[in-house]
């Protein structure tokens, strides 16, 4: 009997080869972007799960009230005596450690150095409260003795080799020695922090300023692991303690009345954690969200498909039916032939699937900056997700045509050799609707992005970032001899301009408290701050408002200061050239100038107050080139700045590069959309056009006998296709209002943004009557050229 339904089905499937590739071309196209899509969203949330006590694992992060950085008043740095502190004077807590991760250190291994990014500094506890795995050494005794060093796997065979580590030296910022005691197994690359030399913390300390260690610095990540029996809220409750009893003006230098401490799970760190100053950039949730969204629709189109097709096919299929239940074919035997062709039809899609999903997934991996895999080694769900999918969609893309093609009454179907299909047209129509709304608000969305991307582009930052080469100079010696750097740059032919700064136009990220002569007490305003030299303004291209800038011929100017329009207004000063302002909360500093306002930080935020002093030295240099021989000029800049500090790798970006990291998950989320979206449309093209032949094939005769009577192709292809254009009309009548919703909502995150005019709409409905007509134009088209004769031959 089974093998009686499978020849059955072979025959079926051949003799409609259309509507059959139509079906596994659609099941596999919304399968692949299911498929990557769900192994991108899980691995976004597979951080930080590895850990064996995740559940116990917090994170301190510390709330400044009423003082907002970035649009946040939250801060995953603490005071550095803060973990110990926890360790000593609470019982909830088991262990606690302090991590501090300072950026692009440099490392010396015997005449070499090594420019390195994951560099930590952390007591033992780190090995109590995280799943490291050590590959060497004993791990109750990694750094318990001051200067000593655990390395990864993959660390030590870029320095070392085949080597044993093991009692090898390392030298901390080129200089300090640092003694190997263990090694570590690589960490997973699914962890919100990484570590490829984990060093002690006390002996980094001692090569930093001192008050490092003070409760007044915020430059550590405090972590804890609580107690079986404890919870977060009974800790927490305790923590404003901490801020009575250490953060005082006695102890902290200050005040600290609106700073109070709160816990975080670890696990949640990656994805929901929107705070200042994390240990390295996080996910996004929302946009996780939105991603789930699409792949289930995809899944769902292409699954509206099938049956619309299965149950167009129905009417050719009605004659087979009505002889097969005539002779003693049950109701049940029907179904599971039907359902048989469903899952038959899906497991060819689904290993088509895993076949173009191998291929596409190193590029797409890239694309998305993670290392995504389909083996299911190490991936356990993997398995059984694709068992679960293949069952579901099997089952509801062949469950209603299975019930509807078997519940055809044999006798009205053998005398008028098709049944009613009134009801299953309206249905028929209502997901072609569905499945077109869903296409427009997706088509409406990407349009939406694309133009808000395109309006960051070509906006007038206040600053020109063309053709700029940014130098970061870690080498603290180098910093002090920038301006013979900057004359040995100028040298260079297609060098035009230099200039050294704290920061670039596009990201100012330090601020204080602003206070001046005769400050009301009521009054607070934070100005963000930075430290610029003579050639900034005239590099970038930066406006004045009003006064000057920092000039040669006024000497040295570290008593000068430059405000933009925001802090004048936030100050209040009507008159503010010749306004005093203090420097750091100690030297005065006059206003010689006021800048016009400029984008120093992102379109999602506003533009804040500021203020800016001048330096001869800092820890950035633009170099402006020409932009000709780009490859020789860079190599001149290297060789210049090797001069200066020849241990020291040279780090350069391009500065329209940096600019543009700044929204780097907005590009993406608009690429991912704009292919998705295209997916979308050409899966429900295929239905369409299914649909379309179908169509033009059960009225065929009635084509021939107009075409006898006089009409005309174009009315012809009219009468074809003027359901169609309806549908599409209707789909994008609903589409509309939720997508000018939604995309309101998502504009909301700029500060800065487009307006969604009616253009977008326009052209979208266009679009997809664009896409109906050559769909379905195609097809009607054909029936419409054919004789007539022949079109009255056919049989019923």
């Amino acid at each position: 009997m089974l093998f009686h339904h499978f020849k059955v089905l072979i025959r079926t499937l051949l003799r409609n080869k259309t509507y059959t590739a139509l079906n596994i071309v659609g099941l596999t196209g919304g399968l692949i972007a299911f498929l990557l899509i769900t192994l991108y969203v899980q691995y976004e949330f597979s951080f930080d799960q590895y850990h064996e006590n995740k559940d116990r694992i917090y994170r301190v992060v510390k709330q400044n009230k009423g003082s907002e950085y970035f649009g946040s008043d939250r801060y995953a740095v603490t005071p550095p005596p803060l973990a110990p502190t926890l360790q000593e004077e609470f019982p909830e807590v088991e262990a606690a450690t302090h991590l501090y991760a300072p950026k692009s250190t440099l490392i010396g291994v015997d005449q070499a150095t090594y420019l390195e990014e994951k560099v930590v500094g952390a007591s033992p506890e780190i090995f109590d409260i995280f799943s490291i795995e050590i590959l060497s050494g004993n791990q109750g005794e990694l750094l318990t003795e001051k200067y000593s060093g655990v390395i990864s796997e993959s660390l030590a065979q870029k320095y070392f080799g085949n080597a044993s580590p093991i009692g090898q030296t390392i030298l901390y910022k080129g200089s300090h020695p640092y003694t190997i005691v263990g090694v570590m197994a690589d960490l997973p690359a699914n962890s919100h922090f990484r570590m490829d030399l984990l060093l002690d913390f006390a002996g980094m300390l001692d090569t930093e300023p001192a008050t490092m260690d003070q409760w007044q610095n915020n430059f550590f990540y405090t972590y804890c692991l609580l107690r079986d029996e404890a919870t977060p809220q009974e800790l927490e409750a305790k923590l404003p303690s901490i801020v009575a009893k250490y953060l005082t003006d006695a102890n902290g230098g200050g005040a600290f009345n609106n700073t109070r401490f709160y816990l975080q799970p670890v696990p949640s760190i990656h994805l929901q954690s929107r705070i200042n100053f994390e240990i390295n950039p996080n996910g996004d949730i929302r946009t996780l969200r939105v991603f789930i969204l699409i792949a289930l629709l995809i899944l769902l189109i292409a699954g509206i498909n099938y049956i619309n097709l299965s149950t167009a096919k129905a009417f050719r299929r009605a004659r087979e039916i009505g002889i097969r239940k005539t002779i003693g074919a049950h109701r049940r035997q029907l179904v599971f032939q039907f359902l048989g062709e469903s899952f038959f039809l899906t497991f060819c899609a689904l290993i088509l699937t895993l076949v173009v999903v191998h291929y596409l997934l190193p590029g797409f991996s890239e694309f998305v900056g993670r290392d995504l895999s389909l083996s299911p080694v190490g991936q356990i769900w993997l398995i059984p997700f694709l068992l679960v999918v293949f069952l579901l969609v099997g089952l509801l893309s062949g469950l209603y045509p299975a019930v509807v093609l078997s519940s055809f009454k044999p006798l009205s179907i053998l005398k008028s050799h098709a049944p009613s299909g009134q009801k299953k047209s309206t249905l028929r129509n209502t997901l072609v609707v569905a499945q077109f709304a869903v296409s427009a608000a997706l088509i409406i969305s990407t349009l939406v992005i694309s133009r808000q991307l395109n309006f960051i582009k070509s906006k007038d930052m206040g600053f020109n970032r063309e053709q700029v080469i940014v130098l970061n100079i870690r080498d603290f010696e180098l910093r002090k001899k920038t301006q013979t750097l900057k004359e040995e740059l100028l040298r260079i032919p297609e060098v035009k301009m230099v200039s050294t700064a704290s920061d670039m136009p596009n990201f100012f990220d330090s601020s204080t408290g602003a206070n001046w002569p005769g400050k009301p007490e009521d009054v607070d305003v934070r100005l963000y701050t930075g430290q610029i030299d003579y050639d900034y303004l005239d590099l970038f291209e930066m406006e004045l408002a009003e006064g000057r800038g920092f000039s040669r011929e006024y000497g040295d100017e570290k008593n000068a200061v430059l405000l933009n329009e925001s802090a004048v207004k936030a100050l209040g000063w009507e008159e503010p050239i010749g306004r005093q302002i203090f420097k750091w909360g100690r030297d005065t500093a006059t206003v010689v100038g006021v800048l016009k306002d400029f984008h120093h930080n992102s379109l999602h935020l506003s533009i804040a107050p500021m203020q800016l002093f001048f330096t001869a030295s800092s820890r950035q240099v633009a170099v402006k080139v020409s932009g000709k021989n780009m490859a020789e000029t860079i190599a001149a800049i290297e060789a210049a700045q090797k001069q200066f500090a020849p241990n020291y790798p040279v780090e350069y970006q391009f500065f329209e590069e940096s600019f543009a990291q700044a929204y780097e998950s907005e590009i993406k989320t608009g690429k991912m959309a704009s292919w998705f979206t295209l997916l979308i449309i050409i899966i429900a093209c295929l239905g369409l056009y299914g649909l379309s032949a179908f169509t033009a094939e059960m009225r065929i005769k009635e084509v021939g006998i107009r075409k006898i009577l006089g009409a005309s192709v174009g009315s012809l292809l009219l009468l074809l296709s003027r359901n169609f254009l309806s549908l599409i009309i209707l789909a994008f009548l609903i589409a509309t209002p939720l997508a000018y919703y939604f995309m309101s909502l998502w504009l909301e995150n700029f500060v800065y943004h487009i307006d969604i005019g009616l253009s977008v709409f326009i052209w979208t409905l266009v679009a997809m009557l664009a896409i109906t007509l050559l769909t379905v134009g195609y097809r009607t088209l054909r029936t419409a050229l054919g004789r007539p004769v022949e079109a009255l031959q056919q049989e019923d």
